[in-house]
């Protein structure tokens, strides 16, 4: 039931830049500072859409790379040891010594570029994402906090939600499928089969980290044991924002297949409809051939 005698707040907050949606946590300033930022060589950069798994893969390349036995927070992890370019801005990520570990949520077309980057692209199948974009939302966003899932499934179906239409997102990447320094994860493998996926990101960001984890079974062993989903929900908390003691539920359920709880034969049809039509010529459906979706 709607609230009397106040307006729905059912609207996500979203800037408009030039046609490219994206929420008002990330400020106009620091977006465009991340369109114009030039890498250096050796940089290592995250991508993928909003609530694919880009925050977990954080995690898994900083363990790889860092060893370290303490998690940041999501905070940390998002503004300090990888910064997400477009919500941090660039000027304190060019003061980071090399080699350095950015993040973007950013389709291909607007990711600053080098061919000497490795880029780290997770994609999730559109019907988890959209759940899992709800729920953050839902407790972010003041106003969408009416905001019901048949309000959030009617943006994300018409490319209406920060970052854009999904599918022209994963296409963007798409074209990059082959590149060299081009990595493509699901989120899916990540849940199914975590450690043949840190040895496949050691092995591609260097041989150094391949090495030390194949030789050290132990160290291997550790890190998977905090890169599980529930240890990372009970130990690395979201803040909503770095000076606010209110906890956010960011790592919700994780699960693969949460789509079912809110989906309605209806919304099913549509969603598969557009993927099917935004997918067809493509090999990313092959990628989801075991997960569980229609």
């Amino acid at each position: 039931m709607e609230k009397l005698g106040a307006e729905r707040r059912n609207k996500l907050s979203l800037h408009n830049v030039d046609g490219f949606l994206f929420t008002d946590k990330c400020s106009v300033k620091n977006f465009r500072q991340a369109l114009s930022f030039k890498p250096r060589a050796n940089d290592i950069i995250i991508a993928g859409y909003p609530k694919s798994g880009t925050t977990w893969l954080q995690y898994i390349i900083w363990e790889i790379i860092s060893r370290k036995k303490t998690f940041p927070n999501v905070n940390e992890m998002r503004w300090k040891e990888v910064p997400q370019l477009e919500m941090a801005g660039t000027e304190e990520i060019e003061k980071i010594e090399s080699s350095r570990l950015l993040k973007v949520n950013l389709p291909f077309n607007l990711t600053p570029y080098h061919p000497s980057v490795k880029y780290i692209y997770v994609i999730r199948n559109p019907w988890d994402c959209c759940i899992s974009g709800f729920n953050y939302y839902k407790q972010i966003d003041e106003c969408f906090s009416d905001g019901t899932f048949e309000d959030y499934f009617g943006y994300f179906i018409k490319g209406e939600t920060t970052h854009g239409d999904y599918f022209e997102h994963l296409l963007s990447w798409y074209s990059r499928w082959k590149d060299p320094n081009v990595l493509f994860l699901t989120y899916e493998e990540m849940k199914r089969d975590i450690r043949n996926v840190v040895l496949k990101i050691a092995a591609f960001v260097g041989n150094e980290y391949q090495q030390a984890l194949n030789k050290d079974n132990e160290l291997l062993e550790d890190i998977l044991c905090r890169l599980h989903f529930r240890y990372m929900k009970e130990n690395c908390p979201f803040y909503l924002s770095t000076d606010s003691g209110t906890k956010i539920n960011f790592f919700h359920t994780g699960r693969i297949g949460q789509w079912k709880e809110y989906f309605t034969d209806d919304h099913n049809a549509i969603l598969k409809n557009k993927f099917i039509e935004k997918l067809k010529n493509t090999e990313i459906i092959r990628m989801w051939q075991n997960s569980d979706i229609p």
